[in-house]
C-alpha cells in the first residue's frame, strides 16, 4: 500500500467519527458532517483503525455488521486522553 492509500484510509476513519463524549467534563459533541459506511467498507476501516492504533476499540470482539445498515464511529475520550471507539449503527443515513 502506498502513502496516498494509507492517508486515504486514515482520513476516512477520522471522517467516520459521528460523536465524541468527554468523560472528564461530560461534554458531548456531534459532528453532522461525518460520513457513514455500509458493512463491508466499514469493516475495512475498522480493521485499519485497529491495525494502525488510530483509536482504541472499546471491545476486543469484531463488530457484527448487517449489510442493510449504515455504520459510523462513536468516540469516548477518557480523562487520561485515551480515545475509545465504539460502533454506531443506523437504519438509514443520519
Amino acid at each position: 500500500m502506498n502513502k496516498r492509500q494509507k492517508k486515504k484510509y486514515t482520513d476516512r476513519v477520522y471522517a467516520l467519527v459521528y460523536d465524541v463524549t468527554y468523560e472528564s467534563n461530560g461534554q458531548h459533541d456531534i459532528y453532522r458532517g461525518s460520513i457513514v459506511a455500509r458493512g463491508k467498507a466499514f469493516h475495512r476501516c475498522w480493521s485499519w483503525m485497529k491495525k494502525n492504533d488510530i483509536f482504541i476499540p472499546l471491545f476486543d470482539d469484531e463488530p457484527i455488521l448487517a449489510p442493510d445498515r449504515f455504520y459510523s464511529i462513536g468516540l469516548t475520550v477518557t480523562p487520561t486522553g485515551a480515545r475509545m471507539a465504539s460502533v454506531r449503527s443506523w437504519g438509514e443515513r443520519p
